[in-house]
């Protein structure tokens, strides 16, 4: 025990001197858009089916001086689209159009891995709203849904207080089994530091 003692000492020295340092916290906004792809299976893929569109979203995180950060992300994001002319039913032809958008509401949790590479996960709601038309007539279904996001980021640092980068997202909304993929771009401002 005897030759541990200067290594115990150099320790505890240090931990003391860390425990004395100022730790910083950032408050850190983001907004991002870009393109989106619905790559869920249907059982029967109905014609007229368009899985390309846009994503938007913006999320504010509390950023400590560890690795960890936690926040919130909402935004809008297509899911998908019917558009089709002439489709043969039992009650007879018609043009059908349907589209099904989402608006998340998620918890998030970020690591910052180095080199701007950041991965972050979530789970929250997300609010499923359509609009559909057929035999010419219109209605606009409502539902939550219960949903995860997983990500990967890639953000370069413009100056002390912004970075901009590309995120690559997966999210999964569980009401429908619906998983989009995205790639957008992302701007991240640091609006408070203490």
């Amino acid at each position: 025990m005897r030759h541990y003692g200067p290594y115990i000492l150099l320790v505890l020295l240090s931990l003391s001197a860390l425990a004395r340092e100022d730790t910083t916290y950032a408050l850190v906004v983001s907004g991002a858009g870009g393109y989106t792809r619905n790559v869920s299976k249907f059982e029967n893929e109905p014609p007229g089916l368009r899985r390309d569109g846009f994503i938007g979203t913006f999320r504010i995180m509390w950023k400590p001086e560890h690795l960890l950060s936690l926040g919130i992300e909402t935004g809008f994001t297509h899911v998908y689209r019917v558009d089709a002319q002439n489709v043969s039913t039992e009650f007879g032809t018609t043009d059908i159009y349907t589209s099904q958008n989402a608006v998340p509401i998620l918890g998030l949790v970020s690591m910052e891995l180095g080199r701007g590479v950041v991965i972050s996960g979530g789970i929250g709601v997300f609010l499923l709203y359509s609009e559909s038309r057929i035999f010419g007539e219109s209605t606009s279904p409502f539902v939550v849904s219960g949903g995860i996001t997983a990500a990967l980021a890639y953000m370069v640092p413009i100056s002390h207080d912004s970075a901009l980068g590309a995120e690559f997202k997966w999210y999964n909304m569980d009401k429908f089994n619906d998983n989009n993929l995205s790639l957008q771009v992302m701007f991240s401002y640091r609006l408070f530091e203490w």
